[in-house]
């Protein structure tokens, strides 16, 4: 009965008619070639690339990235502001630190204290504090 009234009223569009000419003008027109391989994330973060590889992992960004300075910082601080703010509900204290570290660099780069080689050098050793907190040293030997 629905089928009918959605007829009747011309509520109904029957797609099928329009299939065959839609399969030609997508293969007429639009064109899909290979897939090319930007970056070697392997599933990984860019934290866990810039802990594993350190400013090696930087390298094997996008060569947009690589080349716009701005836009890597950000793209570093952001990463980082995330997994602290993931991060954070487990060690509360520790994690406001990281944050307030990060702000401190962010500052200091939008303020031009720092170079930007000793910028990312800075932006890798936090990087490494906030993803093994436990290797940044802090806890007691009684914490094993």
């Amino acid at each position: 009965m629905r089928q009918e009234v959605k007829i009747a009223s011309r509520d109904y569009v029957d797609m099928k008619s329009y299939e065959p000419a839609m399969r030609h003008l997508l293969d007429t027109y639009i064109r899909a070639e290979e897939s090319e391989k930007v970056s070697a994330f392997d599933e990984m973060g860019l934290v866990e690339l810039l802990v594993r590889d350190g400013k090696g992992a930087l390298e094997k960004l996008p060569e947009g990235l690589r080349e716009d300075a701005e836009a890597m910082s950000e793209a570093i601080e952001n990463n980082l502001r995330r997994l602290i703010i993931d991060e954070q509900p487990v060690n509360p204290k520790y994690y406001d630190r990281m944050s307030g570290l990060l702000d401190a660099l962010i500052h200091q780069r939008k303020e031009e204290a720092l170079d930007y080689k000793t910028y990312l050098d800075k932006l890798v050793e936090l990087a490494v504090r906030v993803q093994e907190p436990s290797g940044a040293g802090g806890y007691p030997g009684s914490m094993n």
